[in-house]
C-alpha cells in the first residue's frame, strides 16, 4: 500500500516445488506441456512453480518474466546487456516466458549466447502481435562455439504483447555425481542481448556518416589499428573481412594474442564478429564456411568483443558480418584491433588472479618411448629432479583427465600448451579420444619432434582428426591412424577467451598405442591373414580375431534393441547383445560403408581436416507399447551402452532428432565403452539412433574381426502420482528418488572386467550407485588360463563403509573404513578372478548413497619395466625431490616442481634392508596454504599411497586419491602450522618381482595471502565467452552516439591497472554522467574517478563504488583518471602490482535538454513520501500474496518528487529462502538503490544498466531493506523520480504435499492431473544433487545483531560476546560457493570453529580482519574425513569468516553442505568452565569403564590429555557404536578403531592410517556443559576389538592444576539381523524451528522392505519427502511441518534456560517412539553454558532411542535417550576398559545390573522418576531411587515386551522365568531396568503411560 501516485502489484504467487531432482521437474514441465498441445503455456505462477526450487544451481540472477521491471525505459524502449540463469526445469518443455508491452510501434534486436560448457542448444521462438506464427531465432557460431548463438534483427513490432519463449533443443542428461560435476545443465548460464528502439531511433542508428568506409586488411608483421569510426553499406550481409595471417617463423615457444573490439549504435542493426579456422590449401570464399571451426564475438552492450590467444601455425580469417540492409542505409561501427605475439611464460599475466593450481587434469609426459620388449628399460636420463617424466613401453594405455594449460613449472619453459612426443618403435596403430573438454579443443598429430611439428602445422600435414557429434552441437575428437616406426607429436588446438580467471582447461583423453606382431613382409602384403600369435590372445573373449568375420552383423542389428518394451526405472538392468563385425575400411579393401556421417550430424562428402564417421547402423526409436496397457507413456529416458576392443574399433552409439545428437557419452568406469543417458525424450518427435565408427585409412593393415556389444534401454520415469492421476491416498508421500531412480545418479556396480583385444592392464576407475545388497562380486573375464594377474583394488565412499578383497583369500569384512585397499598377486600364492566388495550404508544424509572404485589388473604378459644400466635413484633420492617440491612460495611467483625417480621393485618393497617410506616435514607459515600434488606410478598396479598428517601421524589431514595413473592430493585450504607428507609403499607382495618402478610427479605449495579466488566474484570472472573482462578503453562515448538518442547507460566488466589509468569522453553540450563501479576483487574495494576538462578540475577524486554524478558544464572532450585501491599492499612478500583490478562499471550520460524535455511532457510529480508495507510480507500480519508454502512475489511502481534518506521497508523470512529484491530506475539523473540493512553496513544490490538488484540466501528472520537514491546531482535537475520495486521469496524446501495436491484437487482435464503429479513428484527428496543440501541453512549476514539472521542457527551472540552454532550450512551457486558472515567481538574472546562432515574437506574456512586478511588461527586439528577445526584468541575484533568452495572448473557446481560448530566466549569463561566441581574429578579410565559395563557414563576430569582404550568383544556380527560427549570450546576428541586389534581387517600390509573417522555432530542442549559429541559407528563382525579414544585440550595452557572438563562416554551395540533399524544422531540434540528435519536410518539386510520410510511420523505428520536406497532411509519434513506437528502434539520444555520442545518420533513399521526436541523462537539468542554449575543429566526422555538387543522389535534403549550422566563408582589402575557381548538366541548382554546410586550421584539418564506433574514440563528426575522401586520396575519391564497375545502365551508356557528374561545357570546376567512415568495430558494419546525405556545394549 502506498500513497497517491505510487502504484502496489501483486504478481501471481509462486507455487514452490522445492528440493526435487532437476530431472523430476524437468520431465513433470514436458509432461504437461504435450497435454497442452502448445510450447508456449501461459501463466507465470506454473513457470515460478518449475524454477523456484532451484535457485541455489544458478550463479546468476534469474531471467526476467517481464521486462517493464527494471528494462524500459520511460519513453517506451527497452534495452537489455546481462548474463542470466535458468533452471534446466524451466527450460525442458514448455519453457519460460519473457513478456513486455508495447504501447506503440517499434523495431526489435535481440541475440542470445550460451556457454561453450552448456551441452545443448537454446531455442528461442518469437511471438509478435499479430502474427499468426512465432519466429524461430535462428542457430549460429557464437563465443561458446557451435549453435550457441541465435539472433534477430530487424523485427517490426505493432503495439501489444510481446512473447518470448525460451527452451531447449537437446534435453538434459540425467546424471549427477558426488564430485559436483554433474550436468553442467542444473543451471544454464544465458547472455541476452536486447533492443526495442523506436522507428526513429533506428533511422538516426542506419544514416550514413562521414567516417572511412572499412576497416583496413591486416598484412604480414601489421599488428592491427586503433579505435575508429567506420561507416560502410553490407555486401550481402559481410561487411569486411581480413586474413590473419601465419608468421614466416613459428615458434613452438609463442602464441597470439588476437584483440578486436566493436560497437555499433543498435541492436536491430546489429554486427557479427567471427573467426574462423581457414583449413590448409582452402580457396578463399565470398562468405564463411566455418569447414573447421569458428568463434564467434563476445557480447558487449551494443557490441562485441574477441579476445583469445590463437595456436601457433593455424591460418584464420576474421568476418564482420551484418544483415543485408536497403541499399540507402549504413552500418556505423567503431572498432579496434591489435595482433600480438606473447611468449608462453607471459600467458598467465593475460589472465586475473592467481594461477589454477587446483585443477583435476594431470601434466602430460613429456615423451612416450615405445620399445620392442613387453619390459622396457626405465629411461635413466628422463630421470631426475625438475624434470618431466618420460615413459618406456612396447604399448600405452592412458585413461585420465588431462591439462591443456598448465602454470609455470620448473620442467618447461612455461606454462602454456604442452605437447606430448612419441616415438614409436614397430609398427603401430594409434588411437586417441577426448571427452568432456572444458574448453574448446581438439587433438593434434603431426610427424618429427615437438619443434618440427609446429611449422608443419599450418600446413596441411596433420593426421586426420575426426569429429563424432554429442549434444549440444560439439564434438568429441578422435585420431585413429596405423604409425610406422618414426617419431610423432601430439598437440591440442586450444581456444582459450583471455580476460577472466585462468581457467583449468582439461580434457578426459583415451590414449592407445599399440604395435603389429607379425613379420614384416606381411604389413607389405594387403591380402595377408595376420597371424594373431603375437597377440596375448586370440580367443574370444578379446573381442578380436584375424581375417574376416564368418557371421557379419546385418545393417538392422539395432532394429531389435530399438523396439524393445519400455523398461521401469526399478527393473532396469544391462541387456547386452554380442556382435561381430568385419569393420569397414574407408579405401572399400573390406566391408562397405552404409553412410558417412559429416562433423554436423548430417549425412555428407568428406570435410577437409576431419575425416567423417561412419554409420554402421541406424534404427528409429520405436518402442513396444503393447504391454503398457494404455497407459499415458510420456516422456521417457533412453540408455545407450557399447563396449568394443580399442584401438582397433573406436564405436560409438548416438541418438539423433533431426539431425541433432541429443546424447554425450561418456566413457565408461573400464575405458573400453561409452554410456550415456539422454532425455527426457518425447517419442512422439522422430528419435533415430546410429551406430557410428572412427575409422583410419589403412595402409596395410588387414581385415580383423571385431566382437563388440550394445544395449538400448527405454526407460519409463513417469511417478505413479503422475500415471494413476489421483487415484491414490491423500497426502501419500512419493518413494522416490529411492533405489530405482538412484541408478540414473551413477552407473551401476559391474559384474565383470573384460579384457578385450589383448589389453595388458585393466584399470577400472568411476563412481557407481551402491549396490543394494552388501556383497557384490566382479569377475575378470577374458585372461587366459595359465596366466597370472595382480590386482590393486580401492573403494572409496562418504556414504557407506566398505571393503575389498578376492574370492579365495580371507573372506573380507567390514571395519567402517570409508576407504579400504586390497593387493593381490596370484604369482604369491593367492589365486583368484573373483573380486569381492562389501558395502554398508552409512547414517548419511544422502538421498543416492555413491561410492568409487579403482582397480587395477594387470596381466603377466606386461611385466614391469627393467631397470637401467646406470646407478639408480632410492628412496633417499625421493626424499630429496619432496623436500624441493614442498617448499612454501607465493602465488604470484610460483613454479610448480617436477620429479622422476626410478625405483627398483626391492628397494620400493623395502626387500633391501632399506626404507619403503620417505616422510618429508615442512610448516606452513602463513594463515592458509593450498596444495597440490600428483604422482604418476608405473606399473599402474604399484601399491603406493601419499598422506599428509598434521603435526603428529595421529592427524590424517588428506590422503591421495587414484585417478587413472596417478595419485592426485588437492587441498584447498591448509591453515598454519606443521605438517608431514610420506610416500609409502603399502604391500611387501611384490619383493618377488623383479624390475623397476618409476615415481614421477609434481607438487606446488602456495600461501596466497587472501589473494586468492575466495575474494574474487569468480562466477562473474569464469565465463569470458559470455561477460568480457576488458582493459578501459581510450574513450566511453563511441563515434556513432548521437545525443538526441536520450541516454547512453551500459555495464561492462573493466579491469584495471594499478596505478592512474585515464579515458577520454565527449558531449554535444551540457551534460549528466553518473558512473557507479562494483568491486570483482574484494582486496580492491575501492575506486576512485577525477574528472577534467583540459587542466582544468570538474570533479576532484571521489568514490565509485556509491556511484557518483557529476555535471558537465559545455560540449566538449573530458578526460576521467581512475584509481584503484584496497588492501593489496598488505599483502607480506608478494607483488601484486602488476595485477589488473576487475570493477564492473555502469555508465549513464545524457544531455541536461533532453532530460528536461523528457521531464516536461512527464507531467507534475506527486509531493508525498512514499509509505512502503507489503501485507504478508512484513510481520506476517496477513498471507494476502502468499502460498502455502511460503513463497511470494511482490511489484511496485513509485513516482514521487524526492525520496526519504531513510526509507526502510521490514521483511519477514519465514523459511531458509533465497531472496530477490530489485529496484530499476532512469539512473542517470535520478538513481534508486536496494539493499539489506545491517548494523555492519548495508548489502548492496548489483547495477547492472537500469537495475539495482541482489539474490541472496537469508535464513529466517526480520530483515530491514533499505531504498534510496544515493549520490544526487549537487543541482538537481526538476525530474520525477520514477522507480520500481521487486521482492521475491523462494523457500529452500518444498510446501507440504498434501498442499500440492489441494491447489490441483479440482483439476478435471488430464493435463491439470499431469500438473498435479508434476508438483507432488517434485517434492521427493532430490537424486542427491550438492545444491539438494537436506536439512541445510544459508549462513546468516552476521552472528551478533538481530537484523543479522542468526537467530534461528543459534545466534545471535549475547553481549558478552557468549555464542554457539551447531547447525548444517548450505554454499550455493547463487554466489559460486563463497559466503562471507560478519563477525564483532568487544572483548577478549576465544573461539573453536569445528567444520565437519558433507563436504567439509572442500570448503575453505577462514577468519579475516575487515580488510579480508586472514587471521592466522592458534591450533589446528583434523578430524580425518569427518573434517576439521582450529581455534582462536581475539581481542576487539571485527571481521569476517569467509566460506568457500574452492573450484577453477566453470562445470563444477560451487555448492557444499557441511555442518558447522562454532563456539565462542569470553576468555575468563574459560577458568569458569574448567572449575572442578566438589568432590569431582573422575580418571580417564575409570570414566570408561563405566561406560562399556552400564552402556554410558559421564563426569568431570581431571584437565589435561590423556590416551585411552576400549575393547570390545563380540560373539556375532554387531553394529557397534563408541560415543565421547564433550564441550567444543574446551576438549578435542579423536576416536578410532585400531588396526592391531582389528586383526586381519586393518593388517600392517594395509596403508597407515587407513582408519574408520569418526562422525562430529551436536549433542544435547545448547545450555549443557556437553555439546558435542564424536561417534564411531561400525559394523563389526564376531572378534576382539579395540577402540582408541585421544583427548587433548583445545586451548593448551589454560586452566589451573586443579581444572576439571566434562566429559561423556557411551558403548552402544546391537546385532546386525532381524528387523531393528537405527537412527542417526540427528535426534541427540535439539533441531533448530527454523530447519527442515533430516532423519537417516538403516537397517539390516532383513528389514530392508520398502515404504517403512513413508510411514515414518513426527507426531502425526508425514514426511515431505523420502528416499529408500542402499539399505537405508531419509525421511524430510519440512520446517513447516515440523512446527505444525509441535503446535499440535508438542510439549515445553525449560534446559536450564532455554525454551525447548519435545515432539513424539516413529520409524515405519515401528511401535516404539524416539523423542525429537527442537529450539524454539522464543529461545533464541539463549547464551551457552558459561560455567555456571549444572548437571552433566540432559532433560529425560529426549533423543533417539537404540535398538533392543533382546527381541527383534525396535524398542528404545534407556541409556541412550538422554545421553549423559551414569552414577560413578571409584577409579581404578586398569589403562583399558573393556565390554563383552554374548548372543544367544538373539539376546546379548551389555554389561552388569548398575547398583543401588549413592547420595549425590546422577539418575540414569532417560529414566525419569515419578513424581507430580508439572503441566507441559517434562517431570525432571529425582534424587532418590529405592530398591523396591527397582524391582517393581523389573516386573514392569517385562510387560514393554508383550501384547495381550503374547501374554496369553506366556501364562499358558511352563517356563515364565525364561519368558521373563531370568537367565538361566550358563547366562551372565538379567535384562537392564526400565521405567515408566506418568504422560502429561498433552502427550497422551490412548494411553496415560508410556515407555520412556527399555532394555539397553
Amino acid at each position: 500500500q502506498t500513497l497517491e501516485g505510487s502504484r502496489c502489484a501483486l504478481a501471481e504467487p509462486l507455487a514452490l516445488p522445492g528440493m526435487a531432482a532437476v530431472l523430476a521437474a524437468a520431465l513433470a514441465v514436458l509432461l504437461a506441456c504435450r497435454e497442452a498441445g502448445s510450447s508456449t503455456c501461459s501463466g507465470a505462477a506454473d513457470e515460478a512453480a518449475v524454477e523456484g526450487f532451484a535457485r541455489r544451481s544458478c550463479k546468476f540472477r534469474p531471467l526476467p518474466q517481464d521486462l517493464s521491471q527494471g528494462f524500459v525505459a520511460a519513453d517506451g524502449s527497452a534495452h537489455v546487456a546481462d548474463v542470466f540463469s535458468l533452471p534446466i526445469a524451466a527450460l525442458a518443455g514448455r519453457g519460460h516466458n519473457v513478456t513486455v508491452t508495447l504501447k506503440e510501434a517499434s523495431w526489435l534486436g535481440l541475440s542470445v549466447q550460451v556457454p561453450f560448457t552448456t551441452g545443448t542448444t537454446l531455442s528461442v521462438a518469437l511471438y509478435i502481435p499479430g502474427a499468426a506464427q512465432p519466429l524461430t531465432c535462428p542457430q549460429f557460431w557464437g563465443a561458446g562455439g557451435r549453435l550457441k548463438q541465435c539472433s534477430f534483427d530487424r523485427v517490426p513490432l505493432q503495439p501489444g504483447k510481446l512473447l518470448l519463449n525460451f527452451g531447449l533443443s537437446g534435453l538434459v542428461d540425467a546424471a549427477s555425481t558426488a564430485e559436483g560435476f554433474g550436468s553442467p545443465l542444473t543451471c544454464v548460464s544465458i547472455r541476452l542481448d536486447l533492443e526495442i528502439s523506436k522507428p526513429e531511433a533506428v533511422d538516426r542508428a542506419t544514416r550514413c556518416q562521414s567516417h572511412m568506409e572499412s576497416p583496413p586488411r591486416l598484412l604480414d608483421g601489421e599488428g592491427g589499428f586503433a579505435p575508429t569510426g567506420f561507416s560502410t553499406k553490407s555486401n550481402e550481409g559481410v561487411v569486411w573481412s581480413t586474413p590473419i595471417p601465419v608468421p614466416a617463423a613459428s615458434f613452438s615457444s609463442q602464441m597470439r594474442k588476437l584483440v578486436v573490439h566493436l560497437t555499433f549504435p543498435s541492436l536491430v542493426h546489429p554486427l557479427q564478429l567471427l573467426l574462423e579456422e581457414t583449413v590448409p590449401g582452402q580457396v578463399p570464399t565470398a562468405e564463411p564456411e566455418c569447414r573447421a571451426r569458428c568463434l564467434g564475438g563476445t557480447p558487449i552492450a551494443k557490441g562485441q568483443v574477441l579476445r583469445h590467444l590463437l595456436p601457433w601455425g593455424l591460418a584464420f580469417t576474421l568476418w564482420l558480418l551484418s544483415p543485408a540492409t536497403a541499399s540507402e542505409t549504413c552500418v556505423n561501427f567503431d572498432m579496434q584491433l591489435s595482433l600480438l605475439n606473447i611468449p608462453l611464460v607471459d600467458v598467465p599475466k593475460h589472465f586475473l588472479g592467481p594461477a589454477a593450481w587446483l585443477c583435476e587434469g594431470a601434466p602430460w609426459p613429456s615423451r612416450l618411448e615405445q620399445t620392442k620388449e613387453s619390459a622396457p628399460v626405465l629411461s635413466a636420463a628422463g630421470a631426475g629432479i625438475g624434470r618431466p617424466a618420460v615413459l618406456r613401453a612396447q604399448r600405452f594405455s592412458l585413461r585420465d583427465v588431462f591439462d591443456l594449460t598448465r602454470p609455470p613449472s620448473d620442467g618447461s619453459a612455461a606454462g602454456g600448451l604442452h605437447v606430448l612426443e612419441l616415438s614409436v618403435a614397430e609398427w603401430s596403430v594409434l588411437r586417441v579420444a577426448t571427452f568432456a573438454a572444458s574448453v574448446p579443443a581438439r587433438p593434434v598429430l603431426l610427424k618429427g619432434r615437438a619443434n618440427q611439428a609446429w611449422s608443419q602445422w599450418g600446413l596441411g600435414q596433420a593426421a586426420p582428426t575426426q569429429r563424432i557429434p554429442t549434444a549440444g552441437g560439439e564434438f568429441r575428437h578422435v585420431i585413429s591412424a596405423e604409425l610406422e616406426p618414426g617419431e610423432y607429436t601430439l598437440l591440442f588446438a586450444v581456444d582459450i577467451a583471455l580476460g577472466g580467471l585462468r581457467p583449468c582447461a582439461s580434457v578426459q583423453l583415451q590414449l592407445d598405442l599399440e604395435p603389429w606382431s607379425a613379420q614384416e613382409q606381411c604389413w607389405k602384403n594387403p591380402g595377408c591373414v595376420v597371424s594373431e600369435s603375437g597377440r596375448a590372445s586370440a580367443d574370444d573373449a578379446s573381442g578380436l580375431k584375424p581375417g574376416t568375420c564368418s557371421l557379419e552383423a546385418p545393417a538392422t542389428m539395432l532394429d531389435d534393441m530399438t523396439k524393445r518394451a519400455p523398461v521401469e526405472i526399478g527393473q532396469l538392468t544391462d541387456l547386452s547383445q554380442d556382435f561381430q563385425m568385419t569393420l569397414p575400411r574407408p579405401d572399400g579393401a573390406a566391408g562397405s560403408s552404409v553412410g558417412e556421417v559429416q562433423a554436423e550430424g548430417r549425412v555428407s562428402s568428406d570435410v577437409a581436416g576431419a575425416m567423417p564417421s561412419q554409420v554402421l547402423a541406424r534404427s528409429r526409436l520405436a518402442p513396444d507399447l503393447s504391454g503398457l496397457g494404455g497407459r499415458q507413456l510420456g516422456p521417457v529416458l533412453v540408455r545407450i551402452r557399447i563396449s568394443a576392443p580399442v584401438p582397433e574399433a573406436d564405436l560409438s552409439i548416438q541418438i539423433f532428432a533431426d539431425g541433432m545428437a541429443l546424447a554425450d557419452p561418456t566413457p565408461a568406469a573400464g575405458g573400453d565403452g561409452q554410456e550415456a543417458i539422454a532425455g527426457p525424450l518425447d517419442l512422439t518427435v522422430q528419435l533415430e539412433v546410429q551406430l557410428l565408427y572412427a575409422p583410419r585409412r589403412p595402409r596395410f593393415r588387414p581385415p580383423v574381426c571385431v566382437t563388440f556389444s550394445i544395449d538400448i534401454a527405454v526407460v519409463l520415469i513417469a511417478p505413479p502420482l503422475v500415471t494413476a492421476f489421483f487415484g491414490t491416498v491423500p497426502g501419500q508421500v512419493p518413494l522416490l528418488p529411492g533405489e530405482a531412480l538412484c541408478r540414473l545418479a551413477a552407473p551401476q556396480l559391474p559384474t565383470e572386467l573384460r579384457f578385450r583385444g589383448g589389453r595388458p592392464t585393466f584399470v577400472l576407475d568411476g563412481e557407481f550407485s551402491m549396490p543394494a545388497v552388501e556383497r557384490s562380486e566382479i569377475k575378470i573375464v577374458g585372461v587366459p588360463a595359465g596366466e597370472s594377474v595382480v590386482i590393486r583394488a580401492i573403494a572409496t565412499s562418504q556414504d557407506a563403509e566398505v571393503h575389498v578383497g578376492v574370492s579365495g583369500a580371507a573372506e573380507p569384512t567390514l571395519a567402517g573404513l570409508s576407504e579400504a585397499h586390497g593387493f593381490y598377486d596370484e604369482e604369491s600364492g593367492t589365486s583368484s578372478r573373483t573380486i569381492v566388495l562389501l558395502a554398508a550404508r552409512r547414517l548419511t544424509a544422502t538421498a543416492c548413497p555413491l561410492l568409487r572404485l579403482h582397480i587395477v589388473v594387470a596381466r603377466s604378459i606386461a611385466p614391469p619395466p627393467a631397470c637401467p644400466d646406470t646407478s639408480l635413484a632410492g628412496w633417499t633420492d625421493l626424499d630429496g625431490a619432496l623436500r624441493d617440491a614442498l617448499v612454501v612460495q607465493p602465488a604470484d611467483r610460483a613454479l610448480m616442481k617436477s620429479f622422476a625417480v626410478p625405483l627398483s621393485l626391492e628397494a620400493f618393497a623395502g626387500g633391501d634392508g632399506s626404507r619403503k617410506a620417505v616422510t618429508v616435514a615442512f610448516e606452513v607459515q602463513a594463515a592458509n596454504a593450498e596444495l597440490r600434488f600428483e604422482l604418476f606410478v608405473e606399473p599402474a598396479w604399484l601399491p603406493v599411497e601419499v598422506l599428509l598428517q598434521g603435526g603428529h601421524p595421529n592427524e590424517v589431514w588428506a590422503r591421495a586419491r587414484a585417478s587413472g595413473q596417478r595419485l592426485v592430493m588437492l587441498v584447498p585450504s591448509l591453515p598454519k602450522g606443521s605438517y608431514l607428507f610420506t610416500i609409502r609403499a603399502w604391500a611387501d607382495a611384490v619383493m618377488h618381482k623383479r624390475g623397476c618402478a618409476l615415481l614421477a610427479g609434481s607438487a606446488v605449495v602456495v600461501t596466497p595471502w587472501g589473494h586468492d579466488t575466495s575474494n574474487f566474484r569468480q562466477e562473474m570472472l569464469d565465463l569470458p565467452e559470455l561477460l568480457a573482462v576488458l582493459p578501459m578503453p581510450s574513450g566511453l562515448t563511441p563515434t556513432w552516439y548521437d545525443e538526441r538518442d536520450m541516454l547512453l547507460v551500459t555495464s561492462q566488466m573493466y579491469a584495471m591497472p594499478m596505478g592512474k589509468t585515464s579515458t577520454a569522453l565527449r558531449v554535444a553540450g551540457p551534460s549528466v554522467l553518473r558512473l557507479l563501479a562494483e568491486p570483482a576483487d574484494l582486496l580492491a574495494p575501492r575506486l576512485t574517478v577525477q574528472v577534467l576538462r583540459g587542466t582544468e578540475t570538474i570533479s576532484y577524486p571521489a568514490e565509485l563504488i556509491g556511484s557518483i554524478a557529476i555535471r558537465l558544464p559545455d560540449a566538449g572532450r573530458y578526460t576521467l583518471v581512475f584509481e584503484p585501491g584496497g588492501d593489496l599492499d598488505l599483502v607480506p612478500g608478494s607483488d601484486y602490482t602488476h595485477q589488473d583490478v576487475p570493477f564492473m562499471f555502469t555508465l549513464g550520460l545524457a544531455s541536461i535538454a533532453t532530460l528536461e524535455a523528457a521531464a516536461s511532457r512527464a507531467g507534475a510529480c506527486p509531493s508525498e513520501q512514499p509509505v512502503l508495507s507489503f501485507d504478508g510480507v512484513a510481520g506476517g500480519a496477513s498471507t494476502t500474496g502468499t502460498t502455502a508454502g511460503g513463497a511470494y512475489r511482490r511489484t511496485c511502481e513509485v513516482r514521487t518528487s524526492s525520496l526519504s534518506p531513510s526509507l526502510v521497508v521490514p521483511l519477514h523470512v519465514e523459511r531458509p529462502s533465497v531472496v530477490l529484491i530489485a529496484t530499476w530506475s532512469a539512473f542517470v539523473d535520478r538513481y534508486v538503490r536496494i539493499a539489506f540493512k545491517t548494523e555492519e553496513g548495508v548489502w548492496v544490490g548489483e547495477q547492472r544498466l537500469r537495475l539495482s538488484a541482489l539474490e541472496i540466501e537469508l535464513t529466517p528472520g526480520d530483515y530491514s531493506l533499505q531504498i534510496e537514491e544515493p549520490s544526487l546531482l549537487s543541482l538537481p535537475l526538476h525530474t520525477c523520480l520514477d522507480f520500481g520495486l521487486l521482492i521475491s521469496v523462494t523457500p529452500f524446501s518444498p510446501p507440504p504435499l498434501n498442499n500440492a495436491l489441494e491447489a490441483h484437487s479440482a483439476a478435471s482435464d488430464q493435463r491439470s492431473a499431469l500438473a498435479a503429479g508434476a508438483v507432488a513428484w517434485s517434492t521427493a527428496v532430490g537424486v542427491g544433487a550438492r545444491c539438494d543440501g537436506l536439512g541445510a541453512s544459508p549462513l546468516p549476514l552476521d552472528l551478533f545483531s538481530s537484523a543479522g539472521g542468526s537467530g534461528s542457527v543459534g545466534g545471535p551472540a549475547d553481549a558478552n560476546g557468549r555464542l554457539l552454532i551447531r547447525q548444517r550450512f548450505l554454499l550455493t551457486d547463487i554466489h559460486d560457493g563463497r559466503k562471507k558472515v560478519f563477525l564483532r567481538a568487544s572483548s577478549d574472546v576465544v573461539m573453536r570453529m569445528a567444520v565437519v562432515s558433507g563436504d567439509a574437506a572442500g570448503v575453505e574456512a577462514i577468519l579475516e580482519s575487515s580488510r579480508h586478511q586472514p587471521k592466522s588461527p592458534d591450533k589446528v586439528f583434523t578430524h580425518g574425513a569427518s573434517g576439521w577445526s582450529m581455534t582462536y584468541r581475539i581481542s576487539s575484533f571485527a571481521g569476517w569468516l569467509a566460506f568457500h568452495r574452492e573450484h577453477r572448473d566453470t562445470r563444477i557446481s560451487g555448492c557444499a553442505a557441511f555442518d558447522l560448530m562454532l563456539q565462542m566466549a569470553p576468555k575468563a569463561d574459560l577458568e569458569a568452565m574448567m572449575r572442578c566441581p566438589e568432590g569431582r574429578g573422575l580418571s580417564p579410565e575409570a570414566l570408561l569403564r563405566q561406560a562399556t559395563s552400564t552402556g554410558q557414563a559421564s563426569d568431570w576430569l581431571l584437565w589435561g590429555s590423556f590416551s585411552e582404550v576400549i575393547d570390545v568383544s563380540l560373539d556375532a556380527l554387531s553394529l557397534v557404536e563408541v560415543e565421547v560427549q564433550f564441550n567444543l570450546l574446551l576438549s578435542v576428541v579423536d576416536l578410532w578403531l585400531e588396526g592391531a586389534a582389528a586383526g586381519a581387517v586393518l593388517a600392517d600390509a594395509a596403508p597407515s592410517r587407513l582408519r574408520a573417522d569418526p562422525e562430529v555432530g551436536a549433542f544435547g542442549a545448547r545450555t549443557s556443559p556437553l555439546n558435542a559429541r564424536t561417534t564411531l559407528r561400525l559394523r563389526l563382525s564376531a572378534g576382539q576389538f579395540r577402540f582408541r579414544v585421544l583427548v587433548e585440550p583445545a586451548f593448551p595452557g589454560v586452566g589451573g592444576q586443579r581444572a576439571c572438563v566434562p566429559l561423556g562416554a557411551a558403548v552402544r551395540r546391537v546385532p546386525w539381523f532381524g528387523e531393528q533399524r537405527v537412527v542417526s544422531g540427528a535426534l541427540l540434540a535439539p533441531s533448530s524451528f527454523a530447519s527442515d528435519l533430516v532423519v537417516a536410518s538403516i537397517a539390516p539386510p532383513g528389514a530392508r522392505s520398502l515404504g517403512l520410510g513413508a510411514g515414518s511420523r513426527l507426531g502425526g505428520a508425514s514426511p515431505t519427502g523420502v528416499a529408500e536406497a542402499g539399505g537405508g532411509s531419509v525421511c524430510v519434513w519440512d520446517s513447516r511441518v515440523v512446527a505444525a506437528a509441535a503446535a499440535e502434539s508438542g510439549t515445553s520444555l525449560d534446559a536450564d534456560g532455554e525454551r525447548l520442545q519435545t515432539v513424539a518420533f516413529r520409524l515405519g513399521g515401528e511401535a516404539s517412539e524416539h523423542r525429537l526436541w527442537l529450539t524454539t523462537a522464543e529461545g533464541r539468542g539463549t547464551a551457552p553454558w558459561s560455567g555456571d554449575a549444572r548437571s552433566l543429566v540432559l532433560p529425560a526422555a529426549l533423543g533417539r532411542g537404540w535398538p533392543s538387543t533382546g527381541t527383534s522389535s525396535a524398542v528404545l534403549s534407556a541409556a541412550d535417550l538422554g545421553g549423559a550422566g551414569l552414577p560413578t563408582s571409584g577409579g581404578g589402575a586398569s589403562r583399558s576398559a573393556s565390554v563383552r557381548g554374548e548372543s544367544r538366541g538373539g539376546q546379548s548382554w551389555a554389561g552388569p545390573l548398575p547398583q543401588q546410586r549413592q547420595q549425590g550421584q546422577p539418575p540414569v539418564p532417560g529414566l525419569p522418576l515419578p513424581q507430580q506433574d508439572t503441566g507441559n514440563d517434562i517431570p525432571a528426575p529425582s534424587g532418590e531411587f529405592s530398591l523396591t522401586g527397582l524391582v517393581w520396575v523389573a516386573l514392569l519391564a517385562v510387560l514393554a515386551y508383550w501384547n495381550r497375545s503374547a501374554i496369553e502365551q506366556w501364562l499358558a508356557t511352563s517356563s515364565p522365568l525364561e519368558r521373563m528374561g531370568v537367565m538361566r545357570g550358563d547366562s551372565k546376567e538379567m535384562h537392564s531396568v526400565v521405567e515408566i512415568t506418568q504422560r502429561s495430558s498433552a502427550q497422551s494419546s490412548s494411553s496415560s503411560s508410556a515407555w520412556y525405556g527399555s532394555t539397553s545394549a
